[in-house]
This record gives structure tokens, C-alpha cells and sequence, in this order.
């Protein structure tokens, strides 16, 4: 299985009346996660707050197509970027930041 298929939430026990003591969170390979966060809610019970992974794959979805415009932007001024006002050319900046901005592409996909 590849790292991160799934994530364990790990106890001592199983639910009954008397349950297991929460011990940490795990991924696949039992090693030990951030997931989330402890919050006391208003209800005097205690809770681990786990992000809805609907809205963060929103705002992921959200910076990848700012990413993929600055992309185009770049790609359709590399001639400006790389020789300003015709003077000395820099070099390789557009293509610099192009590989650079695919390769944190990759990353997230």
C-alpha cells in the first residue's frame, strides 16, 4: 500500500462502556501524524477538529488555477522577464520560475 491511503485514529480499546483511552494519529505506515487539532467545545466535551477535506480540495482546486494563469502569464512575456526595457537578458528567468511553478504542480496533483 502507498504512504497516506489511509489515516488511523488509534485507542487502547474498542468502544463499550468503558472505552479505550484515544492514543494518537496514525498514517498507513504506523507512524504517528498532525491531524487536526484538540478544541473544547462549548459543550464541555473535548474533540479532535479534522479540516472537511471537501473545502480544502475547493481551495486547493482554487490555487491551482491562479497557478496555471500566472503560468500562461509567464509564458506569454518570458521575452519581457528575461530582457527588460531590451536591455541585458536574465537568464532563463521565465523558464526558471515555469519549471519551478510545474514542478510544485506536480506536488499537489
Amino acid at each position: 500500500m502507498s504512504k497516506d491511503e489511509y489515516i488511523d485514529i488509534v485507542f487502547t480499546g474498542p468502544p463499550a462502556p468503558e472505552s479505550g483511552q484515544f492514543v494518537e494519529v496514525e498514517n498507513d505506515q504506523e507512524e504517528s501524524i498532525c491531524f487536526g487539532e484538540w478544541v473544547e467545545r462549548r459543550d464541555g466535551y473535548w474533540a479532535l477538529r479534522i479540516p472537511n477535506s471537501n473545502r480544502l480540495k475547493a481551495k486547493a482546486d482554487a490555487l491551482l488555477a491562479i497557478i496555471n494563469e500566472l503560468r500562461i502569464e509567464l509564458d506569454d512575456h518570458s521575452d519581457v522577464i528575461d530582457n527588460p526595457e531590451g536591455g541585458s537578458p536574465r537568464p532563463n528567468l521565465a523558464m526558471r520560475v515555469l519549471q519551478f511553478l510545474d514542478e510544485q504542480l506536480e506536488k499537489i496533483k
